[in-house]
């Protein structure tokens, strides 16, 4: 923290150089990993620098493309699923611990984006929604194996903290589709569309 945090406007810079730049994906992460280390061990500081971190996170909201979250400063040409869905995944560890209604309000609002903007039919979720350029106003390009697991972490958690059985009946479609599209049953490899390799999320 000493060495990434910006002090000024918060956020974890993706470097130690003050002119590194910050993600929104990268610091929804950090959110996630704070949350978890705060399960784990009770420790105040831990949820006290994800509720900071999760404010960088959100900051990267607004309006443009009807909502979503940026993918980093200060690049405004597109919304990125990875960073909104963490960003709803984050809000929710966050509701959970502290039971503030904002943070389920926001988990809400965010997926509610990514539901009507980039995720497709079979439930898988398209990376990005783009705002400028001659893709304006459509999703593309991959279906990336990450924002899969991602969206099982965050419908998960919506059932842990609602205990509503949509949430949990989603996430089962998610992973019924992902096992046929990713993994080779034959091998247990993971494919990402043929372009990069990530491990499924521990959801």
């Amino acid at each position: 923290r000493t060495r990434y945090w910006k002090a000024a406007g918060g956020g974890y810079r993706s470097g130690v150089s003050s002119g590194a730049t910050l993600f929104y994906d990268d610091n929804a992460h950090m959110v996630v990993a704070l949350m978890e280390a705060f399960r784990l061990t009770a420790d105040p500081v831990y949820l006290s620098r994800a509720q900071e971190t999760y404010n960088f996170v959100l900051s990267g909201e607004d309006l443009a493309g009807g909502g979503g979250i940026y993918f980093s400063q200060p690049d405004r040409t597109v919304k990125e699923t990875i960073s909104t869905l963490q960003g709803a995944r984050a809000a929710l560890m966050l509701y959970r611990a502290t039971a503030q209604e904002s943070y389920l309000q926001d988990a809400t609002r965010l997926d509610e984006w990514c539901r009507t903007h980039v995720q497709q039919p079979d439930g898988m979720f398209l990376e990005r929604y783009y705002l400028t350029g001659p893709k304006a106003g459509t999703a593309g390009d991959f279906a990336l194996v990450n924002g899969a697991g991602d969206a099982l972490a965050v419908q998960l958690e919506f059932y842990a903290a609602t205990g509503n059985a949509a949430n949990l009946q989603e996430a089962q479609r998610m992973a019924a589709r992902s096992l046929t599209r990713y993994f080779n049953s034959t091998t247990g490899a993971i494919s990402d569309e043929g372009f990069w390799a990530f491990e499924l999320v521990d959801a």
